[in-house]
């Protein structure tokens, strides 16, 4: 199914560096009110490539039948298609020879939809956004491929290994590392580039597709949207924010709460500590019956809560790539405490955009110490809004990955022209 086919002429607009190229890009899910990770770099990248070149969206159905049109995707032509259901293909000789599923379940009807639109029409390039999307990219021929991997699942799946402590988990977390392995080996090796948000991402594809072109596009804030307001801070507020049915921040948020609140509020009584996110697991959700605690299910909008938060916290023990409740608390002036894995893949230096904490001990000594030192926390918080303004911009991200657009399809016109010469 179609929707909104919108203006596919050549287009040159305020950005545009060169001719208007014909983009084929995949994603799991239409980008509407996006509030995760995936469906905010669809959301920022291809809606500023959408101003400057033909793109064209492919993602999975909603629960809605009906596909919602922002500002941002009517620009894009969309083309909507069940989302992967039934068995999971065995995928390449590989996974059936190694016994092992697939690591993403197909899409019968994206298969379609992409060898429809290609054997139909002429693309310049295919952005695959999100590994799940990425086998889509090759049912047939043409265009070269982009694969965006964003967080690089791999690393993701090894941290949280590390810390599994039941053998059946991590013989679960073993054999999906392996499919993964598989995955990529078979995919990327094929794709023209990879894009990953950061450079641990990057060295770990770098070990498992040596021969890959492997380029970093890391992930950004609406720096006007996310900005400093005018809303009273409460003086002991603790904040922590992200989907809590994801398992690092489920992860993130057990490992605070059993080892780090309980030495904040014997250091200051009065402290409170809101979890904000969507979908808060059962356990999650039983917090909010503890003194100094709350949780807000989904909240339609951020900011109010970072607003009067006193410190935002980031106690990551596991996932990878970087972590936008950072980007966000930074671009509204916020101070914040993180672990190492807590701030993965941005420029921060500790004790000037963020305080590092490697032991619960610590981060509950530096938090204290931030939430009685007004001044000292605000001074953190301008040097965080002065590093995403410089470094973090969406715009700054959809120029990155548009001049590797570019290239791959230089490269793709030149090698095309050569083998035409033959």
């Amino acid at each position: 199914m179609s929707y909104d086919v919108g203006q596919h002429a050549t287009r040159t607009g305020a950005g545009a560096v060169g001719p208007a190229h014909r983009i084929l890009a995949l994603a799991p899910a239409l980008p509407v009110c996006p509030r995760d990770g995936v469906a905010l770099r669809v959301h920022h990248l291809l809606g500023r490539l959408s101003a400057t070149h033909d793109v064209t969206l492919v993602h999975f159905r909603a629960a809605s039948d009906r596909p919602e049109v922002s500002a941002v995707t009517a620009r894009m032509r969309g083309v909507v298609c069940d989302p992967p259901g039934g068995q999971q293909a065995s995928g390449p000789r590989l996974f059936r020879a190694a016994r092992l599923p697939s690591p993403y379940a197909p899409s019968a009807s994206m298969d379609r939809a992409v060898r429809l639109l290609v054997s139909a029409e002429r693309f310049d390039v295919v952005l695959a956004v999100h590994p799940a999307v990425l086998r889509h990219a090759f049912v047939e021929a043409g265009p070269p491929v982009v694969a965006d991997l964003m967080d690089e699942p791999v690393l993701k799946i090894w941290r949280e290994l590390h810390l599994a402590r039941r053998p059946d988990t991590a013989l679960r977390l073993v054999r999906r590392i392996l499919g993964l392995l598989l995955y990529e080996r078979a995919l990327c090796s094929r794709a023209a580039s990879c894009v990953v948000v950061g450079d641990d991402e990057a060295r770990n594809l770098r070990r498992i597709v040596p021969t890959a072109r492997i380029q970093v596009v890391p992930s950004g804030v609406d720096v006007d949207y996310f900005r400093p307001l005018d809303i009273r801070t409460e003086p002991h507020a603790l904040l922590f924010s992200g989907n809590l049915d994801y398992g690092p921040n489920v992860a993130a948020i057990q490992y605070f709460h059993r080892r780090v609140w309980p030495r904040v509020l014997r250091g200051c009584p009065g402290a409170h500590w809101y979890i904000v996110g969507a979908n808060p697991t059962p356990p999650i959700a039983a917090l909010a019956r503890e003194a100094g605690v709350s949780v807000t299910g989904f909240v339609p909008d951020l900011r109010p809560y970072l607003g009067r938060a006193a410190v935002v916290v980031s106690p990551l023990v596991s996932g990878s790539g970087i972590k936008t409740k950072v980007l966000e608390a930074w671009a509204m002036g916020k101070a914040v405490v993180a672990t190492p894995l807590g701030c993965s893949g941005l420029q921060y230096q500790d004790g000037r955009n963020v305080a590092l904490a490697r032991s619960p001990d610590e981060f509950a000594q530096t938090t204290l110490t931030l939430l009685r030192d007004p001044a000292r926390a605000a001074a953190l918080g301008e040097a965080g809004r002065q590093t995403v303004c410089e470094r973090y911009r969406w715009d700054t991200q959809a120029d990155r990955l548009e001049a590797i657009l570019r290239e791959v399809v230089t490269i793709s016109a030149k090698r095309d022209a050569a083998l035409e010469a033959v």
